[in-house]
């Protein structure tokens, strides 16, 4: 019979209780950091696309003055036409309209297009006018009306946020929404 010695040497590892216990105690704070997580990165392009419509409509309104033109800004989804039933969170153009009849046609100069934004945030614009399907911004600056982009939180409608447009085009947000505002949020439906 063959013997086999085991020397002196201490064999060091975990034991399967302790590796148990370590994956409990990441699994519990992957549990508890993901849905933080989640809500941060909503946050984050909700902010991001407060900023798009923000910045490309300063853009437009300063491209009116300095073109000495009417320049509209229309929600749309396919990017080849305004269109009245889609919401402006899909997209939206802007547009010389020369012949002004708030449709964008192809021998008007396309100033630039916005594809869907990131984070499927519901955006809502309500004008003094009633003409809630676009902007219009004449060529001295000046907008065809007040008006308000309702930007709704795809978690939290308190963190609801605002672009507010005035008649004399000045462009600004707001932070601090009155409950009606924030209830126009709620219940928050994702678009596809």
């Amino acid at each position: 019979m063959l013997k086999q010695s085991i020397s002196n040497q201490s064999i060091s590892g975990f034991t399967l209780i302790e590796l148990l216990i370590a994956l409990s105690i990441f699994y519990i704070i992957t549990s508890i950091a993901i849905p933080s997580m989640a809500n941060t990165l909503s946050t984050v392009r909700h902010n991001g696309s407060l900023t798009v419509l923000f910045s490309q409509l300063q853009l437009a309104r300063s491209r009116a003055i300095i073109n000495n033109q009417t320049l509209i800004m229309c929600k749309s989804k396919n990017l080849k036409q305004c269109e009245a039933d889609v919401e402006w969170s899909d997209g939206w153009l802007v547009f010389a309209d020369k012949n002004q009849n708030k449709q964008f046609d192809s021998d008007e100069k396309l100033i630039f297009k916005q594809h869907r934004l990131k984070g499927a945030n519901k955006i809502i614009y309500k004008s003094f006018s009633g003409s809630d399907e676009y902007v219009l911004f004449y060529a001295r600056g000046f907008s065809h009306t007040n008006g308000t982009f309702l930007f709704c939180h795809e978690y939290h409608a308190e963190q609801s946020k605002a672009v507010i447009i005035s008649r004399t085009g000045r462009i600004r947000t707001n932070d601090e929404l009155s409950t009606t505002s924030i209830n126009k949020c709620l219940p928050y439906e994702k678009t596809s």
